[in-house]
């Protein structure tokens, strides 16, 4: 039996209406096991969060690559999960590989893989960015999986927890603060909100953090 690596997607927030969201991919096992890929496929609420890529800047696991694989092309996506790049449709494609130097990358404790970054793109209560564990599109269906262990081709994947995005729902212009403004468009667009966001923008007034 060998060790597992589990996958988490770290939660944050509050955020407004755009803002910039960044949501960790981060690996974890305990002891080390070695890692040798991993395939990813996440989905978020693309009506509240547009997808903007990744960013490999505070990555701690070492890789020969990290990215989102495009629709053609070397080491492309045949799945069709990433229609362009940044996929806009709700779901991603995310390959990670392993340097070809002979030296093993070994996951011990908690490792950034990358971050996916969102921008948020009107306000919200709570959403989700979370791991699908399979999906198919085309004649090559994809799955969320971690290669690894000393055994060539073995999967090692452990648990995957999804991350959740909290929101500031009644900071209606994005200048996080709560108040007049917020309230003035309430008033002004009556049928669209109504009471229950009149008591929400008197009930949060002030910074949304």
């Amino acid at each position: 039996m060998f060790e597992l690596i589990d996958l988490l997607l770290v939660s944050s927030g509050p955020y407004s209406v755009g803002e910039s969201v960044s949501v960790p991919l981060v690996a974890y096992a305990s002891p080390a096991v070695r890692m040798n890929a991993a395939d990813i496929i996440i989905k978020w609420d693309n009506t509240v969060l547009r997808f903007d890529g990744i960013d490999n800047s505070t990555n701690t696991l070492p890789a020969l690559m990290s990215f989102l694989p495009a629709p053609k092309g070397w080491y492309g996506d045949l799945s069709g999960i990433n229609e362009v790049i940044p996929p806009a449709d709700g779901d991603a494609l995310y390959y990670w590989l392993s340097p070809l130097c002979g030296c093993a990358t070994m996951v011990d404790g908690f490792d950034t893989m990358t971050v996916f970054k969102f921008t948020v793109l009107q306000p919200f209560a709570s959403t989700s960015v979370e791991f699908i564990p399979a999906l198919t599109y085309t004649s090559y269906p994809e799955e969320t999986i971690v290669w690894g262990s000393n055994v060539g081709g073995w999967p090692v994947t452990g648990l995957t927890t999804s991350a959740t995005i909290t929101g500031s729902p009644f900071d209606l212009d994005g200048d996080l603060f709560v108040g007049p403004v917020d309230l003035s468009l309430v008033l002004t667009h009556w049928n669209q909100f109504g009471t229950q966001y009149l008591a929400g923008v008197l009930g949060d007034w002030g910074p949304c953090r």
